[in-house]
Protein backbone atom coordinates (compact mmCIF):
# COMPACT_ATOMS: atom_id res chain seq x y z
CA UNK A 1 0.00 0.00 0.00
CA UNK A 2 1.59 3.51 -1.44
CA UNK A 3 1.22 5.40 2.18
CA UNK A 4 0.20 9.48 2.36
CA UNK A 5 3.34 11.91 3.27
CA UNK A 6 4.44 11.66 6.78
CA UNK A 7 2.87 15.29 7.69
CA UNK A 8 -0.65 13.79 6.85
CA UNK A 9 -3.42 14.06 9.85
CA UNK A 10 -3.51 10.32 10.75
CA UNK A 11 -4.25 9.58 14.36
CA UNK A 12 -3.69 6.50 15.71
CA UNK A 13 -4.83 5.05 19.34
CA UNK A 14 -4.91 7.84 22.23
CA UNK A 15 -7.72 6.30 24.45
CA UNK A 16 -10.38 8.36 25.97
CA UNK A 17 -10.95 6.34 28.57
CA UNK A 18 -9.98 2.89 29.96
CA UNK A 19 -12.03 -0.50 27.81
CA UNK A 20 -14.07 -1.25 30.21
CA UNK A 21 -16.91 -3.64 28.87
CA UNK A 22 -16.62 -7.26 27.21
CA UNK A 23 -18.08 -8.35 23.69
CA UNK A 24 -21.20 -10.32 23.61
CA UNK A 25 -21.87 -12.96 21.16
CA UNK A 26 -24.71 -14.76 20.11
CA UNK A 27 -26.23 -17.28 17.50
CA UNK A 28 -25.88 -15.66 14.11
CA UNK A 29 -29.38 -14.51 13.10
CA UNK A 30 -30.61 -14.69 9.20
CA UNK A 31 -31.35 -11.63 6.88
CA UNK A 32 -34.17 -9.87 7.17
CA UNK A 33 -34.23 -10.40 11.11
CA UNK A 34 -31.21 -8.42 12.08
CA UNK A 35 -30.49 -9.01 15.77
CA UNK A 36 -28.84 -6.60 17.98
CA UNK A 37 -25.54 -9.42 18.77
CA UNK A 38 -24.23 -10.46 15.69
CA UNK A 39 -21.39 -12.58 14.84
CA UNK A 40 -18.82 -9.71 14.89
CA UNK A 41 -15.92 -11.08 16.87
CA UNK A 42 -15.86 -13.93 14.64
CA UNK A 43 -12.34 -13.51 14.10
CA UNK A 44 -11.11 -14.55 10.18
CA UNK A 45 -7.57 -15.40 8.31
CA UNK A 46 -8.49 -12.35 5.65
CA UNK A 47 -5.53 -10.30 7.49
CA UNK A 48 -3.96 -9.30 4.53
CA UNK A 49 -7.27 -7.76 3.02
CA UNK A 50 -6.68 -3.93 2.95
CA UNK A 51 -9.43 -1.34 3.01
CA UNK A 52 -10.10 1.79 2.37
CA UNK A 53 -13.45 3.76 4.05
CA UNK A 54 -14.37 6.55 2.19
CA UNK A 55 -16.34 8.97 4.59
CA UNK A 56 -15.70 9.30 8.48
CA UNK A 57 -19.25 10.11 9.01
CA UNK A 58 -21.23 7.71 11.00
CA UNK A 59 -21.67 5.04 8.46
CA UNK A 60 -17.86 5.11 7.54
CA UNK A 61 -17.01 4.76 11.63
CA UNK A 62 -19.47 2.18 12.07
CA UNK A 63 -18.38 0.60 9.18
CA UNK A 64 -14.39 0.56 10.14
CA UNK A 65 -15.55 -0.77 13.60
CA UNK A 66 -17.78 -3.84 12.19
CA UNK A 67 -14.81 -4.67 9.66
CA UNK A 68 -11.94 -4.28 13.19
CA UNK A 69 -14.29 -6.40 15.17
CA UNK A 70 -14.89 -8.95 12.29
CA UNK A 71 -10.69 -9.80 11.77
CA UNK A 72 -9.50 -6.81 8.88
CA UNK A 73 -6.35 -5.73 9.97
CA UNK A 74 -5.43 -3.00 7.46
CA UNK A 75 -8.19 -0.44 7.40
CA UNK A 76 -8.22 3.05 6.93
CA UNK A 77 -10.77 5.28 6.58
CA UNK A 78 -11.10 8.93 4.97
CA UNK A 79 -12.52 11.97 5.17
CA UNK A 80 -12.24 15.35 4.02
CA UNK A 81 -13.55 17.11 7.23
CA UNK A 82 -11.62 17.55 10.60
CA UNK A 83 -11.36 15.62 13.44
CA UNK A 84 -14.01 15.73 15.54
CA UNK A 85 -14.48 16.99 18.97
CA UNK A 86 -14.72 14.64 22.27
CA UNK A 87 -18.43 13.51 23.11
CA UNK A 88 -17.96 14.79 26.30
CA UNK A 89 -16.91 18.72 24.74
CA UNK A 90 -19.35 21.38 25.41
CA UNK A 91 -19.80 22.24 22.38
CA UNK A 92 -22.77 19.73 21.10
CA UNK A 93 -25.63 22.30 22.18
CA UNK A 94 -24.22 24.98 19.74
CA UNK A 95 -26.94 24.80 16.78
CA UNK A 96 -23.83 26.27 14.63
CA UNK A 97 -21.55 23.41 15.40
CA UNK A 98 -24.32 20.30 14.44
CA UNK A 99 -27.75 19.10 14.12
CA UNK A 100 -29.45 16.62 16.40
CA UNK A 101 -30.90 13.35 14.90
CA UNK A 102 -32.70 10.05 16.16
CA UNK A 103 -32.02 6.84 16.34
CA UNK A 104 -34.60 3.98 16.10
CA UNK A 105 -34.87 0.17 15.88
CA UNK A 106 -32.85 -0.05 13.17
CA UNK A 107 -29.95 1.99 13.85
CA UNK A 108 -30.11 0.70 17.87
CA UNK A 109 -29.95 -2.90 16.53
CA UNK A 110 -26.39 -1.82 15.37
CA UNK A 111 -25.22 -0.14 17.28
CA UNK A 112 -25.67 -3.42 20.06
CA UNK A 113 -24.67 -6.16 17.18
CA UNK A 114 -20.68 -4.12 16.93
CA UNK A 115 -20.42 -3.09 20.51
CA UNK A 116 -20.94 0.90 20.31
CA UNK A 117 -24.38 1.29 22.13
CA UNK A 118 -23.27 1.80 25.38
CA UNK A 119 -20.83 5.00 24.43
CA UNK A 120 -23.66 6.27 22.27
CA UNK A 121 -26.27 6.08 25.00
CA UNK A 122 -24.11 7.59 27.47
CA UNK A 123 -23.91 10.92 25.18
CA UNK A 124 -28.14 10.38 23.99
CA UNK A 125 -31.02 11.50 25.34
CA UNK A 126 -34.04 9.25 25.37
CA UNK A 127 -37.54 10.50 23.81
CA UNK A 128 -40.45 8.92 24.88
CA UNK A 129 -42.97 11.19 23.32
CA UNK A 130 -43.72 14.56 21.69
CA UNK A 131 -45.49 17.43 22.97
CA UNK A 132 -47.35 19.38 20.11
CA UNK A 133 -48.37 23.04 20.13
CA UNK A 134 -50.12 22.84 17.05
CA UNK A 135 -54.14 23.10 17.91
CA UNK A 136 -53.30 25.72 20.21
CA UNK A 137 -53.60 23.67 23.44
CA UNK A 138 -50.20 21.53 24.39
CA UNK A 139 -50.91 17.82 23.71
CA UNK A 140 -48.40 15.47 24.76
CA UNK A 141 -48.62 11.90 22.97
CA UNK A 142 -46.33 8.70 24.48
CA UNK A 143 -44.87 6.41 22.25
CA UNK A 144 -45.24 2.99 22.36
CA UNK A 145 -42.43 1.74 20.74
CA UNK A 146 -40.70 -1.16 21.90
CA UNK A 147 -37.53 1.27 20.86
CA UNK A 148 -37.28 4.79 22.30
CA UNK A 149 -35.35 7.06 19.67
CA UNK A 150 -32.19 8.48 21.40
CA UNK A 151 -31.26 11.73 20.22
CA UNK A 152 -27.72 12.79 19.66
CA UNK A 153 -25.85 15.71 17.48
CA UNK A 154 -24.61 14.21 14.64
CA UNK A 155 -20.92 14.79 14.94
CA UNK A 156 -21.22 13.82 18.40
CA UNK A 157 -22.02 10.47 17.46
CA UNK A 158 -19.47 10.23 14.60
CA UNK A 159 -17.32 11.59 17.90
CA UNK A 160 -18.86 8.48 19.93
CA UNK A 161 -17.32 5.99 17.20
CA UNK A 162 -14.21 7.77 16.41
CA UNK A 163 -13.49 7.30 20.39
CA UNK A 164 -14.92 3.47 19.87
CA UNK A 165 -12.26 2.62 17.51
CA UNK A 166 -9.23 4.23 19.34
CA UNK A 167 -10.48 2.56 22.61
CA UNK A 168 -10.72 -0.77 20.85
CA UNK A 169 -9.16 -1.46 17.63
CA UNK A 170 -6.20 1.33 17.65
CA UNK A 171 -4.64 -0.66 14.37
CA UNK A 172 -7.36 1.11 12.26
CA UNK A 173 -6.42 4.82 11.21
CA UNK A 174 -8.63 7.29 10.81
CA UNK A 175 -7.39 10.30 8.35
CA UNK A 176 -9.01 13.53 8.53
CA UNK A 177 -8.79 16.68 6.34
CA UNK A 178 -8.09 13.79 2.98
CA UNK A 179 -10.08 14.46 0.38
CA UNK A 180 -10.57 11.29 -2.04
CA UNK A 181 -10.54 12.84 -5.05
CA UNK A 182 -10.70 9.75 -7.36
CA UNK A 183 -10.55 6.05 -7.81
CA UNK A 184 -9.34 4.13 -10.06
CA UNK A 185 -10.84 0.31 -10.39
CA UNK A 186 -8.77 -0.58 -13.76
CA UNK A 187 -6.10 -2.49 -12.31
CA UNK A 188 -5.98 -5.46 -9.92
CA UNK A 189 -6.00 -3.22 -6.80
CA UNK A 190 -8.37 0.21 -6.14
CA UNK A 191 -6.09 3.19 -6.93
CA UNK A 192 -7.06 6.07 -4.67
CA UNK A 193 -5.82 9.49 -5.09
CA UNK A 194 -5.92 11.80 -2.32
CA UNK A 195 -5.48 15.29 -1.20
CA UNK A 196 -5.25 17.60 1.41
CA UNK A 197 -7.59 19.56 2.59
CA UNK A 198 -8.73 22.60 4.89
CA UNK A 199 -11.49 24.78 5.99
CA UNK A 200 -11.96 27.83 4.87
CA UNK A 201 -11.24 30.63 7.49
CA UNK A 202 -14.67 32.50 7.53
CA UNK A 203 -16.62 29.11 6.83
CA UNK A 204 -17.86 27.45 10.52
CA UNK A 205 -20.47 24.84 11.83
CA UNK A 206 -22.51 23.19 9.73
CA UNK A 207 -20.89 24.51 6.23
CA UNK A 208 -18.24 22.82 6.69
CA UNK A 209 -20.17 19.99 5.98
CA UNK A 210 -20.25 21.50 2.32
CA UNK A 211 -16.45 23.59 2.08
CA UNK A 212 -13.17 22.04 1.70
CA UNK A 213 -10.31 23.84 0.44
CA UNK A 214 -7.85 21.91 -1.35
CA UNK A 215 -4.65 22.60 -0.21
CA UNK A 216 -1.78 23.71 -2.47
CA UNK A 217 -0.01 20.07 -2.63
CA UNK A 218 1.13 17.60 -4.27
CA UNK A 219 -1.62 14.88 -4.25
CA UNK A 220 -0.65 11.56 -3.07
CA UNK A 221 -2.15 7.77 -3.77
CA UNK A 222 -2.52 4.30 -1.77
CA UNK A 223 -3.57 1.20 -3.33
CA UNK A 224 -5.78 -1.36 -1.30
CA UNK A 225 -7.91 -4.39 -1.91
CA UNK A 226 -11.49 -2.86 -1.02
CA UNK A 227 -12.64 0.49 -1.24
CA UNK A 228 -16.52 1.27 0.91
CA UNK A 229 -17.96 4.12 -0.65
CA UNK A 230 -19.28 6.08 2.77
CA UNK A 231 -19.31 9.17 1.46
CA UNK A 232 -22.90 9.75 1.40
CA UNK A 233 -25.48 11.67 -1.40
CA UNK A 234 -22.85 13.71 -3.69
CA UNK A 235 -20.57 10.05 -3.38
CA UNK A 236 -17.27 10.40 -5.55
CA UNK A 237 -17.08 6.21 -4.93
CA UNK A 238 -20.38 5.78 -6.69
CA UNK A 239 -19.18 7.95 -9.81
CA UNK A 240 -15.43 5.41 -10.01
CA UNK A 241 -18.27 2.90 -9.89
CA UNK A 242 -19.99 4.02 -13.30
CA UNK A 243 -16.85 4.78 -14.71
CA UNK A 244 -15.46 1.45 -13.85
CA UNK A 245 -18.70 0.19 -15.50
CA UNK A 246 -20.92 -1.03 -13.11
CA UNK A 247 -24.70 -0.71 -13.49
CA UNK A 248 -24.78 2.09 -10.31
CA UNK A 249 -26.70 4.56 -11.67
CA UNK A 250 -28.73 6.87 -8.74
CA UNK A 251 -32.30 7.82 -9.51
CA UNK A 252 -32.81 11.52 -8.41
CA UNK A 253 -36.72 12.56 -7.41
CA UNK A 254 -37.80 16.43 -7.36
CA UNK A 255 -39.12 17.82 -5.00
CA UNK A 256 -43.22 18.01 -4.76
CA UNK A 257 -43.02 20.66 -2.04
CA UNK A 258 -40.04 21.97 -1.41
CA UNK A 259 -38.97 22.71 1.91
CA UNK A 260 -36.13 24.32 3.71
CA UNK A 261 -34.73 24.53 7.09
CA UNK A 262 -33.19 26.62 9.71
CA UNK A 263 -31.54 25.69 13.29
CA UNK A 264 -32.54 27.04 16.58
CA UNK A 265 -31.34 27.00 20.33
CA UNK A 266 -34.21 26.42 22.38
CA UNK A 267 -34.02 26.60 26.28
CA UNK A 268 -35.98 24.09 28.50
CA UNK A 269 -38.07 25.81 31.28
CA UNK A 270 -38.21 23.93 34.86
CA UNK A 271 -41.02 22.35 34.28
CA UNK A 272 -40.35 20.84 30.94
CA UNK A 273 -39.50 17.56 30.31
CA UNK A 274 -36.73 16.42 28.37
CA UNK A 275 -37.75 13.85 27.04
CA UNK A 276 -39.88 15.15 24.47
CA UNK A 277 -39.80 15.74 21.01
CA UNK A 278 -41.96 19.24 20.69
CA UNK A 279 -43.35 20.47 17.92
CA UNK A 280 -45.43 23.12 16.53
CA UNK A 281 -46.40 24.16 12.98
CA UNK A 282 -48.61 26.81 11.53
CA UNK A 283 -49.18 28.56 7.72
CA UNK A 284 -46.93 25.96 6.57
CA UNK A 285 -43.74 26.58 9.35
CA UNK A 286 -42.72 23.73 11.27
CA UNK A 287 -40.71 23.72 14.16
CA UNK A 288 -39.33 20.12 15.63
CA UNK A 289 -37.49 20.50 18.53
CA UNK A 290 -34.79 17.93 20.08
CA UNK A 291 -33.39 17.08 23.05
CA UNK A 292 -29.75 17.47 23.86
CA UNK A 293 -28.32 14.84 26.44
CA UNK A 294 -27.51 18.28 28.76
CA UNK A 295 -31.35 19.17 28.59
CA UNK A 296 -31.55 21.72 25.93
CA UNK A 297 -33.40 21.55 22.62
CA UNK A 298 -31.82 21.99 19.05
CA UNK A 299 -34.80 23.16 17.07
CA UNK A 300 -35.69 22.76 12.95
CA UNK A 301 -37.09 25.52 11.34
CA UNK A 302 -38.78 24.07 8.20
CA UNK A 303 -40.09 26.74 5.99
CA UNK A 304 -41.30 27.04 2.25
CA UNK A 305 -38.17 28.48 0.90
CA UNK A 306 -40.56 31.74 -0.89
CA UNK A 307 -41.48 32.26 2.44
CA UNK A 308 -40.16 35.91 3.28
CA UNK A 309 -41.68 35.92 6.77
CA UNK A 310 -38.61 33.72 7.89
CA UNK A 311 -36.48 33.88 4.97
CA UNK A 312 -36.25 37.83 4.61
CA UNK A 313 -35.48 38.32 8.30
CA UNK A 314 -33.23 40.97 8.95
CA UNK A 315 -32.95 41.28 12.87
CA UNK A 316 -33.51 39.13 16.15
CA UNK A 317 -36.56 41.10 17.13
CA UNK A 318 -37.89 41.09 13.46
CA UNK A 319 -37.73 36.66 14.04
CA UNK A 320 -39.16 37.13 17.71
CA UNK A 321 -42.06 38.94 16.54
CA UNK A 322 -42.66 36.89 13.55
CA UNK A 323 -42.74 33.24 16.33
CA UNK A 324 -44.65 35.70 18.79
CA UNK A 325 -47.41 35.81 15.85
CA UNK A 326 -47.42 32.37 14.68
CA UNK A 327 -47.03 30.42 17.79
CA UNK A 328 -48.91 32.34 20.54
CA UNK A 329 -49.03 29.19 22.42
CA UNK A 330 -45.64 28.37 22.56
CA UNK A 331 -42.82 29.12 24.61
CA UNK A 332 -41.14 31.75 22.41
CA UNK A 333 -40.24 33.71 25.53
CA UNK A 334 -37.66 31.34 26.84
CA UNK A 335 -35.62 31.83 23.76
CA UNK A 336 -32.73 34.77 24.49
CA UNK A 337 -32.29 38.26 22.39
CA UNK A 338 -28.90 37.04 21.45
CA UNK A 339 -30.83 33.54 19.89
CA UNK A 340 -33.27 35.05 17.76
CA UNK A 341 -30.12 37.80 16.38
CA UNK A 342 -28.26 34.49 15.76
CA UNK A 343 -31.56 32.71 13.89
CA UNK A 344 -32.09 35.61 12.15
CA UNK A 345 -28.32 35.33 10.14
CA UNK A 346 -28.21 32.18 10.00
CA UNK A 347 -28.01 30.54 6.55
CA UNK A 348 -30.98 28.59 5.06
CA UNK A 349 -30.31 24.86 4.58
CA UNK A 350 -31.61 22.59 1.96
CA UNK A 351 -32.70 19.05 3.07
CA UNK A 352 -31.94 16.44 1.22
CA UNK A 353 -33.73 15.35 -1.73
CA UNK A 354 -35.10 11.40 -2.48
CA UNK A 355 -33.06 9.24 -4.18
CA UNK A 356 -31.86 5.48 -4.33
CA UNK A 357 -28.53 3.90 -6.43
CA UNK A 358 -29.17 0.61 -8.32
CA UNK A 359 -29.56 -2.08 -9.48
CA UNK A 360 -25.62 -2.68 -8.52
CA UNK A 361 -24.27 -1.65 -5.40
CA UNK A 362 -20.97 -3.35 -6.02
CA UNK A 363 -18.10 -3.82 -8.40
CA UNK A 364 -16.89 -7.61 -7.94
CA UNK A 365 -15.19 -7.86 -4.42
CA UNK A 366 -13.02 -4.80 -5.30
CA UNK A 367 -16.09 -2.13 -3.62
CA UNK A 368 -19.22 -1.32 -2.49
CA UNK A 369 -21.54 1.75 -0.78
CA UNK A 370 -23.50 2.30 1.86
CA UNK A 371 -25.44 4.69 3.67
CA UNK A 372 -26.27 8.07 1.78
CA UNK A 373 -24.67 6.59 -1.38
CA UNK A 374 -27.35 4.20 -1.96
CA UNK A 375 -30.09 5.71 -0.07
CA UNK A 376 -31.23 9.43 0.48
CA UNK A 377 -34.44 10.86 2.45
CA UNK A 378 -35.99 13.21 3.69
CA UNK A 379 -34.87 13.80 7.86
CA UNK A 380 -39.19 13.39 9.04
CA UNK A 381 -39.08 10.22 10.21
CA UNK A 382 -35.62 9.45 11.11
CA UNK A 383 -34.72 6.26 8.88
CA UNK A 384 -31.55 7.75 6.80
CA UNK A 385 -28.92 6.83 9.69
CA UNK A 386 -30.99 4.31 11.03
CA UNK A 387 -30.77 2.87 7.51
CA UNK A 388 -27.61 3.50 6.73
CA UNK A 389 -26.41 1.86 10.04
CA UNK A 390 -29.05 -1.22 9.49
CA UNK A 391 -26.69 -1.11 6.09
CA UNK A 392 -23.29 -1.94 7.87
CA UNK A 393 -25.44 -5.39 9.77
CA UNK A 394 -26.09 -6.76 6.24
CA UNK A 395 -22.63 -6.27 4.75
CA UNK A 396 -20.96 -8.04 8.16
CA UNK A 397 -23.49 -10.97 7.99
CA UNK A 398 -23.07 -11.76 4.02
CA UNK A 399 -19.07 -11.82 5.12
CA UNK A 400 -20.46 -13.67 7.71
CA UNK A 401 -22.03 -16.10 5.77
CA UNK A 402 -19.21 -16.24 3.25
CA UNK A 403 -16.38 -16.32 5.61
CA UNK A 404 -15.37 -13.29 4.49
CA UNK A 405 -14.73 -14.09 0.28
CA UNK A 406 -15.48 -10.39 -1.11
CA UNK A 407 -16.09 -11.72 -4.56
CA UNK A 408 -19.23 -13.61 -3.12
CA UNK A 409 -19.72 -11.05 0.11
CA UNK A 410 -19.95 -8.07 -1.86
CA UNK A 411 -22.63 -9.11 -4.54
CA UNK A 412 -24.67 -11.17 -1.71
CA UNK A 413 -25.04 -7.45 -0.37
CA UNK A 414 -26.25 -5.83 -3.37
CA UNK A 415 -28.95 -8.49 -3.84
CA UNK A 416 -30.38 -7.88 -0.44
CA UNK A 417 -29.64 -3.86 0.08
CA UNK A 418 -30.59 -2.59 -3.63
CA UNK A 419 -34.43 -3.64 -3.31
CA UNK A 420 -34.02 -2.32 0.52
CA UNK A 421 -33.29 0.58 -0.59
CA UNK A 422 -35.27 1.47 -3.61
CA UNK A 423 -38.13 0.25 -1.26
CA UNK A 424 -37.33 3.15 1.38
CA UNK A 425 -37.04 5.65 -0.69
CA UNK A 426 -40.29 5.38 -3.11
CA UNK A 427 -42.34 4.67 0.18
CA UNK A 428 -41.31 7.51 1.86
CA UNK A 429 -41.60 9.97 -0.97
CA UNK A 430 -45.58 8.96 -1.29
CA UNK A 431 -45.79 10.81 1.84
CA UNK A 432 -44.14 14.03 -0.04
CA UNK A 433 -47.05 15.32 -1.58
CA UNK A 434 -47.70 18.81 -2.83
CA UNK A 435 -51.25 19.49 -1.65
CA UNK A 436 -52.78 19.37 1.91
CA UNK A 437 -55.66 16.98 -0.04
CA UNK A 438 -53.04 14.50 -1.75
CA UNK A 439 -51.11 14.77 1.82
CA UNK A 440 -53.87 13.60 3.64
CA UNK A 441 -54.73 10.59 0.83
CA UNK A 442 -51.27 9.37 1.38
CA UNK A 443 -50.40 9.82 4.96
CA UNK A 444 -53.30 10.88 6.78
CA UNK A 445 -55.69 8.64 5.30
CA UNK A 446 -53.59 5.34 5.90
CA UNK A 447 -52.86 6.38 9.16
CA UNK A 448 -56.65 6.56 10.61
CA UNK A 449 -57.29 3.22 8.88
CA UNK A 450 -54.39 0.80 10.42
CA UNK A 451 -55.28 2.63 13.50
CA UNK A 452 -59.04 1.24 13.37
CA UNK A 453 -58.57 -1.97 11.81
CA UNK A 454 -55.53 -2.65 14.26
CA UNK A 455 -57.92 -2.00 17.34
CA UNK A 456 -60.66 -4.92 16.17
CA UNK A 457 -58.32 -7.09 14.45
CA UNK A 458 -54.75 -6.99 16.24
CA UNK A 459 -53.98 -10.33 15.62
CA UNK A 460 -54.46 -9.74 11.53
CA UNK A 461 -53.61 -6.30 10.54
CA UNK A 462 -50.31 -4.98 11.46
CA UNK A 463 -48.89 -1.25 12.68
CA UNK A 464 -48.58 1.52 10.10
CA UNK A 465 -46.03 1.34 7.19
CA UNK A 466 -44.16 4.20 8.78
CA UNK A 467 -44.18 2.02 12.16
CA UNK A 468 -42.99 -0.97 11.04
CA UNK A 469 -39.83 1.03 8.89
CA UNK A 470 -38.62 2.60 12.37
CA UNK A 471 -39.12 -0.37 14.52
CA UNK A 472 -37.13 -2.67 11.98
CA UNK A 473 -37.86 -6.02 12.97
CA UNK A 474 -39.30 -6.58 9.30
CA UNK A 475 -36.99 -5.62 6.36
CA UNK A 476 -38.58 -2.19 4.09
CA UNK A 477 -39.96 -4.89 1.53
CA UNK A 478 -41.06 -7.14 3.49
CA UNK A 479 -43.02 -4.46 5.33
CA UNK A 480 -43.90 -3.24 2.07
CA UNK A 481 -45.78 -6.36 1.40
CA UNK A 482 -47.63 -6.58 4.66
CA UNK A 483 -49.19 -3.64 4.35
CA UNK A 484 -50.25 -4.35 0.97
CA UNK A 485 -52.02 -7.39 2.37
CA UNK A 486 -53.49 -5.27 4.70
CA UNK A 487 -54.70 -2.68 1.83
CA UNK A 488 -56.32 -5.32 0.56
CA UNK A 489 -58.07 -7.00 3.17
CA UNK A 490 -59.31 -3.43 4.11
CA UNK A 491 -61.07 -2.52 1.06
CA UNK A 492 -62.43 -6.11 0.94
CA UNK A 493 -63.77 -5.18 4.56
CA UNK A 494 -65.25 -1.80 3.76
CA UNK A 495 -66.71 -3.11 0.30
CA UNK A 496 -68.45 -5.88 2.39
CA UNK A 497 -69.60 -3.13 4.76
CA UNK A 498 -70.91 -1.03 2.45
CA UNK A 499 -72.33 -4.22 0.29
CA UNK A 500 -74.47 -4.88 3.10
CA UNK A 501 -75.28 -1.80 4.40
CA UNK A 502 -76.69 -1.05 0.39
CA UNK A 503 -78.01 -4.01 0.94
CA UNK A 504 -79.58 -3.42 3.89
CA UNK A 505 -80.91 0.18 2.83
CA UNK A 506 -82.39 -1.31 -0.03
CA UNK A 507 -84.60 -4.08 1.84
CA UNK A 508 -85.44 -1.71 4.14
CA UNK A 509 -86.51 0.83 1.68
CA UNK A 510 -88.27 -1.79 -0.27
CA UNK A 511 -90.60 -2.57 2.85
CA UNK A 512 -91.24 0.81 3.13
CA UNK A 513 -92.51 0.94 0.00
CA UNK A 514 -94.61 -1.77 0.47
CA UNK A 515 -96.55 -0.95 3.86
CA UNK A 516 -97.14 2.61 2.30
CA UNK A 517 -98.56 0.88 -0.64
CA UNK A 518 -100.57 -1.38 1.39
CA UNK A 519 -101.96 1.84 3.89
CA UNK A 520 -102.77 3.91 0.61
CA UNK A 521 -104.06 1.58 -2.10
CA UNK A 522 -107.41 1.56 -0.35
CA UNK A 523 -107.70 5.06 -0.60
CA UNK A 524 -105.91 5.11 -4.24
CA UNK A 525 -109.00 2.62 -5.62
CA UNK A 526 -111.53 4.40 -4.24
CA UNK A 527 -110.03 7.72 -5.66
CA UNK A 528 -109.20 6.55 -9.08
CA UNK A 529 -112.55 4.38 -9.31
CA UNK A 530 -114.91 7.92 -8.32
CA UNK A 531 -112.91 9.61 -11.12
CA UNK A 532 -112.73 6.82 -13.67
CA UNK A 533 -116.93 6.86 -12.94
Amino acid sequence: MALVPAHAATHRATPYGPHTRAPRKAPRPRFPRLRADGDGETQHSNFDVSVAVVGAGPVGLLTALALARRGFRKVRVLDRLPEPERPDAPCWGDPDRSYNLGLGGRGQRALMRFGAFDTVDHYSRTVVGRKDWSNGEAKVTLNKRRFMTKVIARDRLSSCLYQELQEKHPEVEVQFSTECTSVDFSQARARLELQRCGVPKDVQGLAQEESCDILNEAPSEMEVDLVLGCDGIRSAVRGALQAAGARVEQTRFQDRRPIVYRVLAIPTGKEDSTELNYSVRKDNVIVEALPNVEGDLLGVVLFRPTDERIEGLKSGAEAKKVFEELFPEWPTPMITDEEWDNFAARKTRQLPRFAYAGPELNLGGKCCLLGDAIHSVKPFFGLGLNSGFEDISVLDQCLGECDAELSKALPLYTRRRAPEAKCLVRCQRRFDQATDLAFALAFVLPIVLDSIFRKLLPSVFAPGLLALFQDGELSFTTAERRKRRDRILQAMIICGVLSLLGAGAFLSLRTVARLLWRCLSPPVHGWLHHELM
